[in-house]
């Protein structure tokens, strides 16, 4: 019966009060509630005893199902916590926050500006700065930034003193929002770390780690071209190799060996001098790259450790076909060596 209450069925929730002995318990009204089943919600509290808890008001508020909200009011007294009116702040119900800031007394914490600013809800934001006193934390312009809402930013830059940190603009730059970027360094004074271009790059977004690059004097490390390279960005590599002096690691190649970068492995060995460690034969067996595993046999083969390999080959048809022609699995238990 919760589980027919939570999903609408009011049918079978009659049907198994009028026929089965098992009942059913708070979590059928919670659930109701929460998935805005008002009629189930009702029904039950007029055939059943369970009755529910404050979670039934606190996830439909969240959800924005105002009407219920209002009927929990009226007709139970669980009531709610301030998870009701951070949760509908949060998901942009701006008239539950409303109705809420109204009629019951729990009001809410930073989370709702905070989890407002999160998720662009900029209205709810200047709401709960005029009617309400539990401010933002820092989060929230971090939040923002990251999530690329520009505007948001700026008001709580121009209305809130909490500010940011570091991370606004660390989290803007690994999530391509240039603009968040150029503005946090224009108008604020935090900056940014080296993983900003480190994740920038990582997630390819080549116009803000050139941005970076010039604008910025954090630099990045290693791990910029590194995992550039895993992710197959090869214009990132590039860009990297001929503008940045930190270059990279071994895990540049391994990681673009198990992900089937064949493009970014070619630039790396004509260009760099890293190579691969034994972890890039175990990357490709992995992920059955055969061509990518018998290339790096060609050219990294002082690199490899086959009694590694023996882990991941079991189950791989062709890459096993392939191992055992060139003998690399002689000492793999007969057991193990399944081909068909």
């Amino acid at each position: 019966m919760n589980k027919a209450a939570g999903n609408g069925h009011l049918e079978i929730v009659k049907w198994l009060h009028k026929t089965r002995a098992e009942g059913c318990t708070t979590a059928a009204m919670d659930a109701a509630a929460a998935n805005g089943h008002v009629e189930i919600v009702q029904w039950l509290q007029t055939h059943r005893r369970e009755g529910c808890t404050k979670s039934a008001m606190d996830e439909a508020a969240t959800r924005g199902h105002l009407s219920i909200v209002q009927w929990l009011h009226q007709k139970r007294r669980e009531g709610c916590t301030t998870r009701a009116m951070d949760g509908a702040a949060m998901n942009g119900h701006l008239a539950v926050v409303q109705w809420l800031h109204r009629h019951r007394d729990e009001g809410c914490t930073t989370a709702a500006m905070d989890g407002a600013a999160r998720a662009n809800h900029l209205e709810v934001v200047q709401w709960l700065q005029k009617n309400r006193r539990e401010g933002c934390t820092l989060a929230a312009m971090n939040l923002a930034a990251r999530n690329g809402f520009l505007e948001v930013v700026q008001w709580l830059h121009g209305n809130r003193k909490e500010g940011c940190t570091t991370d606004a603009m660390d989290q803007a730059a690994a999530h391509g929002h240039l603009r968040v970027v150029q503005w946090l360094h224009g108008n604020r004074r935090e900056g940014c770390t080296a993983n900003a271009m480190d994740r920038a790059a990582a997630a390819g977004h080549l116009d803000v780690v050139q941005w970076l690059h010039k604008h910025r004097s954090e630099g990045c490390t290693t791990a910029a071209m590194d995992n550039a390279a895993g992710r197959g960005h090869l214009n990132v590599v590039q860009w990297l190799h001929a503008n940045r002096n930190e270059g990279c690691t071994g895990a540049a190649m391994d990681r673009a060996a198990g992900n089937g970068h064949f493009a970014v492995l070619l630039f790396l060995r004509s260009e760099r001098v890293e190579g691969c460690t034994a972890k890039a034969f175990v990357n490709a067996t992995s992920a059955d790259e055969l061509e990518i595993l018998q290339w790096l046999f060609e050219h990294y083969r002082s690199q490899f450790g086959h009694d590694r390999l023996q882990l991941f080959a079991v189950g791989k048809f062709y890459t096993l076909q392939w191992l055992k022609q060139e003998s690399i699995l002689e000492d793999l238990p007969e057991s193990e060596r399944h081909y068909d």
